[in-house]
């Protein structure tokens, strides 16, 4: 009575010592269980391979859409994020763990990162998008050029950066269940925006809180499905 547990020994800790899940990693040779945090996986994010134009301005960049990237991980209520960080902040990022934790776009400025454009997994349907009529699909970060200090607003990036960006899956009660791995640094342009915001012309269903719309690039004949917010 009074003694160490197996789990304490394990830790280091002293008995009786509280122990939050996220404390328990996994020890080798040990019979305590795992608790995960959010499953990594392999899929680093990229600025589009498609020849459009605009595709990266002095406030705007477009990724190619994570399609069949979280099909296995997520659920129906579950919310799929785009963490945006300062190349040397994202280091710095940790996972929120409740949605009232989520970082938005002001905080750029002040903590070097924020999280922004919050989709759902049939928003993100897992098909060849390289043929037949539905185009070329990306996601705009810094599209929204009236939103700059509404929550997860996708506001105008303000500077050439470098950036980095991954993707975080957090389910309807806020925990993280499954991220990307960071992209590569992006940077954006010198000088004005080489394409200006786009209006919005055909909603998408709506199932969560935020207001999504879809707008469209045409170039050289392709027409490009871009993913913006609004509030």
């Amino acid at each position: 009575m009074g003694g160490q547990s197996l789990l304490e020994k394990d830790m280091g800790l002293r008995a009786g010592e509280d122990v939050t899940p996220w404390d328990i990693g996994y020890i080798e040779g040990s019979s305590v269980p795992e608790l995960l945090g959010a499953d990594l996986i392999p899929y680093e994010p990229q600025v589009t391979a498609w020849d459009l134009e605009g595709k990266v301005t002095a406030t705007t960049f477009c990724l190619e859409q994570p399609r069949c990237v979280f099909d296995e991980h997520a659920l129906a209520n579950d919310t799929i994020w785009l963490v945006v960080a300062f190349n040397n902040a994202s280091r710095d990022f940790q996972n929120p763990q409740t949605s009232a934790t989520i970082p938005t776009s002001p905080q750029l400025l002040t903590d070097g990162y924020y999280m922004t454009l919050p989709l759902s997994l049939d928003q993100l349907p897992c098909e060849d998008l390289a043929s037949g009529s539905g185009g070329v699909r990306v996601l705009r970060v810094g599209n929204d050029f009236g939103c700059y200090q509404k929550s997860y607003c996708n506001a105008p990036l303000p500077s050439q950066g470098p950036y980095r960006v991954k993707f975080l899956l957090m389910d309807a009660n806020g925990p993280p269940k499954a991220e990307t791995k960071w992209s590569n640094p992006i940077y954006l342009h010198q000088g004005s925006a080489g394409v200006r915001d786009l209006r919005l012309t055909q909603p998408l269903p709506e199932p969560h809180a935020v207001e999504r719309d879809l707008g469209q690039i045409h170039h050289n004949g392709t027409k490009t499905l871009v993913f913006s917010t609004r509030h």
